[in-house]
Order: C-alpha cells, then structure tokens, then sequence
C-alpha cells in the first residue's frame, strides 16, 4: 500500500515527515503524518509578477508581497520588512516559527531577519535554514 499525505506546502510536508517513526505500522504513522502539520501556518516571500487589488492590498509588479492562503497578507519595498509583517500575521500563537531561506537570499540577510523578529517577538522560538527555493525569497512556518 501506498499512502499519500495530503499536504499543501513545504512546511506541511516537513512537519509530517518528522512525524514518521520506523517503529510504527504504515497505518498509524500515516494518522499520525495526517494530524502532525494541522497546526502548521505557511506563508511565502515573493515578488508580484503582474499589477494586481487583492485583499485590500494595491500591488504593482515587482513589489514585494506576502502570501498566506493564496492571500496577499503583506505588501512592501523590502524583503526583510515583508517577512517581519508576513511573520508577525502567522505567528500570533505560536510557540516555533521556522525560516526556509531560498537561493536569492544570503545567510547574513536571513539571520538579520531572525534577529528583528526576535526583538519583536522575545518568547518565540526561531529557527532559520538554507532552502535554496528559487521563486521565493522565504517560506515560513509558524507551528
């Protein structure tokens, strides 16, 4: 048998993926793969390829915008200030956010991103790691 673990972003799949133990039968590590990511907020970093009104934001093409839910949830000039609002939207109540930087990014750009969001948010724990993604500048994962 083969299962199929319905996830819809990266962070989904990860978050599943640790969830898996060898010492478990298919089924249950599939239950368990399935309950894992329900708590897991995506959100990506990207830039707009078109001029587009969406949610209340006014977007022209090359600006930097957040997306959570196919919904812009952040719109601006720099891909550090997008992250921290786009973070600050999903991490409301969570206790990990988690940083996938992609290839467009240098790692002393996203540990400065770590460090204004840990100023901002002093009881959220932080992790950042390389992604190398190629159309999206973050992708983020509040759990």
């Amino acid at each position: 048998f083969v299962y199929v673990v319905p996830t819809t972003c990266m962070p989904e799949g990860v978050s599943a993926a640790l969830s898996y133990s060898a010492e478990l039968s298919p089924e249950e590590n599939f239950e368990n793969m399935k309950n894992s990511y329900k708590n897991v907020k995506c959100a990506e970093i990207t830039h707009a390829v078109r001029n587009t009104r969406m949610n209340g934001f006014s977007v022209k093409e090359g600006d930097i915008i957040g997306l959570c839910d196919k919904k812009i949830v952040a719109k601006s000039g720099s891909i550090s200030e997008a992250t921290v609002i786009t973070a600050g939207k999903i991490a409301k109540d969570a206790d990990m956010l988690t940083l996938y930087y992609g290839k467009d990014v240098t790692e002393q750009e996203a540990n400065r991103v770590v460090e204004i969001l840990s100023e901002a948010q002093p009881d959220l724990e932080i992790a950042v790691y390389y992604g190398g993604q190629p159309h999206y500048y973050y992708v983020l994962s509040a759990e």
